[in-house]
C-alpha cells in the first residue's frame, strides 16, 4: 500500500539528481511512491531513473517545459498516497525524513501540513548553515501573512480536498498555497529538526527574476487579505501584466554571493563570510557590504543580539 507520494519536478540538476533520487530510495519508511516529472530536461533523465530499478519510482514526461507549478499539480493528480511529500530536484532527504513526518501527522491528525528546518549546502556538499523553521500553529497563524515560513522542499501534507497549487503563480506558488490553507483554517506546523539538505548553488535561484518573484509573493498576500475581508479573492482575474516585472532591469549577478555571505555571517562563520564580502567589495560598493564586513569583526554575542532582534534563525 502506498502511504506517501513524493513529488519531484526536474528541470536541470543533472549532476545532483541521482543523489536526490537515492535519498528517497534509501528511506527507512518503505511504503512510498516517488513521482518524478521530467519538465523538459536537456539530459537523459529516464536512463538515470531506470538505473534504480525500483517499481516505486514513476516517471512522467512533459512534452515541453511547462514550469514547476503545473508539473507539481500533474504529480499530485497522479498520486495515490495518503500524504504528499515535496522534494526539489538536487535536494537530499535524510533517511528518516518520511518516517518522522508520517508518524508526526499520524499522531497529530488535526495538522494538515508539516515542514521542517533545512541545512544549506554548497555545490561540493559543504555546509553553509542550518535554517531553523518557525514552529507553533499560533505563531505561524500570526506571521505567515507577513512572510513565508516554510521551506518548500520539506513540506508533507494530507492528500485530500483536491488541494492543488494555483497555476497562474509561476513563482511563490508555495506561499500562495500556504496562505490558501491558512484561509481555510487548516493547521500547519514546522519541526525544528533538520530533515532535508537544500543545495544552494547559482542555478537554484533565478536571480534575474527576483523582482518578479517578489511580485507574485505580494499578490499572494493581497489575495489572502481579499479572502479574509470579502470571503473570496480575485485570482480568476489575475494576470502577470498586473505585476511589476524585471523587464529592462539589469540582472543582479552578485546576489547569490551576497546572500551566501549573509548566511555564513549570521550562522557564525565570520571568516568565510568576510572573504566573500572582501571579494564583492572589489566589484561593487554598497552600505550592506560594508555593514557585513564590519559585523564580521564583531564579537559573536553582538551578532546574536542582531539575530534575535531581526528574528534570524540560522545555526
Amino acid at each position: 500500500m502506498v502511504k506517501i507520494s513524493v513529488i519531484m519536478s526536474v528541470y536541470g540538476y543533472e549532476e545532483y539528481i541521482g543523489a536526490s533520487i537515492a535519498s528517497i530510495v534509501n528511506q527507512s519508511f518503505k511504503e512510498w511512491e516517488l513521482i518524478i516529472i521530467d519538465d523538459g530536461c536537456s539530459y537523459d533523465l529516464e536512463t538515470i531513473v531506470n538505473s534504480f530499478d525500483d517499481p516505486r519510482i514513476k516517471l512522467m514526461q512533459n512534452q515541453s517545459n511547462i514550469g514547476l507549478t503545473p508539473s507539481l499539480n500533474k504529480g499530485i493528480d497522479g498520486s495515490r498516497g495518503k500524504y504528499i511529500a515535496r522534494q526539489d530536484a538536487g535536494n537530499i532527504s535524510y533517511s528518516h525524513r518520511l518516517e518522522v513526518q508520517y508518524n508526526y501527522l499520524e499522531k497529530n491528525p488535526d495538522l494538515f501540513l508539516l515542514g521542517s528546518s533545512v541545512k544549506l549546502v554548497d555545490e561540493k556538499g559543504m555546509e553553509i548553515c542550518k535554517k531553523i523553521a518557525v514552529s507553533g500553529w499560533e505563531n505561524i497563524k500570526k506571521k505567515l501573512p507577513q512572510y513565508n515560513l516554510f521551506f518548500h522542499s520539506t513540506i508533507f501534507f494530507k492528500n485530500q480536498d483536491k488541494i492543488r497549487y494555483r497555476e497562474k503563480f509561476k513563482y511563490a506558488q508555495d506561499y500562495d498555497f500556504y496562505l490558501n490553507l491558512l484561509s481555510q483554517q487548516k493547521k500547519m506546523d514546522n519541526l525544528k529538526q533538520v530533515l532535508v539538505e537544500e543545495r544552494y548553488v547559482d542555478s537554484s535561484i533565478t536571480f534575474g527574476k527576483r523582482q518578479e518573484q517578489e511580485g507574485y509573493a505580494q499578490a499572494a498576500k493581497a489575495f489572502y487579505v481579499e479572502r479574509i475581508e470579502k470571503g473570496r479573492d480575485s485570482y480568476d482575474k489575475f494576470s502577470i501584466d498586473q505585476l511589476e516585472t524585471d523587464e529592462g532591469k539589469q540582472e543582479d549577478l552578485n546576489f547569490f554571493a551576497r546572500q551566501k555571505a549573509h548566511y555564513l555571517l549570521f550562522s557564525g562563520k565570520k571568516i568565510e563570510s568576510r572573504k566573500i564580502v572582501q571579494d564583492l567589495i572589489k566589484k561593487e560598493f554598497s552600505k550592506k557590504l560594508i555593514y557585513y564586513l564590519w559585523l564580521s569583526y564583531m564579537p559573536n554575542f553582538f551578532i546574536s543580539i542582531i539575530k534575535k532582534i531581526k528574528g534570524i534563525a540560522y545555526e
